[in-house]
């Protein structure tokens, strides 16, 4: 079984060895919650998967509304063995083909029936370079075994061909009800009294990530254990429960990292914004200015971001995404701690001049990227190359026969062809 990370949480003995959302994960597809109709489609596919024209299906949510969950419950129903790949791990061509493609090849080692599942396939590269994502649409069309494949968001330009090969099923965002239900059996299994507000707060606050709520009530669970093993919540534990689940926009993330000496409080700040972390770098590197304004400070701080920069590199050279931990701990503690002490007053921050030129770049280039990208697909060249042939195609576009046939073998829209008429 999958073994999740749990954010904050401390506990002794067997509730160490084994987190909850782990412990108290569905074994059979009876235990998951309002997830019917995809548990149908997912069990179809498994079972008549010879039958099926697609062969592998694409099963999307946000995160923690239980995808790998309801594979692990439908295998456990069947028993059969799940082979789990992170895709995440494995971003280029090399490494799909090493790694799924060998599971794809080999027998289940219990001989039963065996589903592979490709866990996180947001992380995978879909340009030419790396080409991680057409060699797996390569291996779904030609694998005897059931593929599955988990994502945030399918849609991205980049699963164009993929999705063409799979099946999509779309998980449901539990209700807040459906989250306090599981948080209320695991109370009771574990013998917690919890106030029945304090049971809807945290399903509340969890937006309908199962998961978060799970690591919620046992990171409040370890804090309230007595040391006779007795725990009770109230409403007030939950409202003083830490604001790590609170998503905070870039200027508060800015201004925790800025205003503070306490690393802990610099490192909290870069996990409770969405902004990407090379986007927040350029944040930063816009605003150190404005706040530090002594020169061993500003030296300081900048030498942080350099080396947050370096492992950035290393991470577009190499795909090793595990240098997120240095950069993270850079550009946040390291930052932080660059000033020998506070400085006070009200600072005004500003986004990046480079994101709005980039901004800018995007909008103006859109189209004749999404003209590139299906000629690219169409005639199996690199977008690059694609990219090249759009301007020969603006030439012969002005003849109204040759636009139409442009728009019938490339599916082009109406906007693009005006484009290339241009």
């Amino acid at each position: 079984m999958r073994n999740f990370p749990v954010r904050g949480v401390e506990l002794s003995g067997k509730s160490r060895e084994k987190p909850w959302v782990v412990k108290y994960a569905p074994k059979t597809k009876s235990e998951v919650q309002g997830q019917d109709s995809v548990l149908r489609q997912l069990e179809e596919f498994i079972l008549k998967y010879t039958r099926q024209t697609r062969k592998g299906l694409l099963l999307y949510g946000p995160p923690g509304v239980g995808k790998t969950s309801c594979v692990y419950a439908i295998a456990n129903d069947h028993n059969l063995e799940v082979v789990e790949v992170n895709a995440s791990d494995f971003r280029n061509k090399d490494g799909i083909n090493s790694v799924i493609g060998s599971a794809v090849r080999q027998m289940s080692l219990f001989a039963r029936g065996k589903i592979i599942l490709v866990d996180e396939i947001d992380g995978l590269s879909g340009n030419s370079d790396r080409g991680g994502v057409a060699a797996l649409t390569k291996l779904i069309r030609s694998s005897p075994f059931p593929m599955i494949l988990t994502a945030n968001n399918p849609f991205e330009q980049k699963f164009n061909d993929l999705r063409k090969s799979c099946q999509l099923a779309e998980m449901n965002t539990p209700s807040y009800l459906s989250v306090a239900s599981v948080l209320k059996r695991i109370c009771e299994s574990e013998k917690i009294a919890i106030d029945e507000s304090a049971l809807k707060s945290i399903a509340r606050r969890s937006g309908g990530d199962i998961r978060g709520a799970i690591n919620d009530l046992q990171t409040l669970a370890s804090e309230k254990r007595s040391e006779k093993g007795g725990v009770s919540i109230s409403q007030q534990d939950v409202d003083l429960l830490s604001e790590r689940e609170r998503k905070e926009t870039v200027n508060e993330a800015l201004m925790r990292i800025l205003k503070t000496t306490d690393p802990f409080v610099a490192k909290q700040a870069i996990a409770l914004t969405d902004e990407p972390w090379d986007s927040f770098m350029l944040w930063l590197d816009e605003n150190i200015p404005k706040e530090y304004s002594r020169p061993d400070d500003l030296a300081r701080a900048y030498e942080m971001l350099s080396r947050a920069d370096v492992f950035a590199g290393r991470i577009r050279r190499m795909q090793h995404y595990r240098f997120l931990a240095y950069i993270n701990d850079l550009i946040s503690a390291g930052v932080a701690l660059s000033k020998d002490e506070k400085y006070g007053g009200f600072r005004s921050y500003s986004r990046p001049a480079r994101l709005l030129t980039m901004y800018i770049a995007k909008m103006r280039y859109a189209k004749r990227n999404s003209i590139a990208s299906k000629i690219a697909s169409k005639l199996h060249m690199s977008l690059k190359r694609a990219t090249e042939q759009v301007y020969y195609l603006k030439t012969f576009a002005r003849n109204e026969d040759f636009a139409s046939r442009l728009m019938k073998e490339f599916e082009l829209d109406n906007d693009e062809i005006e484009w290339l008429k241009r």
